[in-house]
């Protein structure tokens, strides 16, 4: 976790983001996998 970021946000703004920013990223890991998961089947 960056401590500058932590610092210019407040806490419970920053968590809420956090959250956030991790379940998109967790989204669009799946994603990736089930798009390279159908591309692999195709070749």
């Amino acid at each position: 976790m960056n401590t500058w970021l932590v610092g210019h946000l407040p806490m419970g703004h920053h968590q809420i983001d956090y959250t956030k920013i991790t379940k998109l990223l967790s989204g669009l890991t799946e994603y990736g996998a089930k798009r390279l998961l159908i591309k692999a089947r195709i070749l």
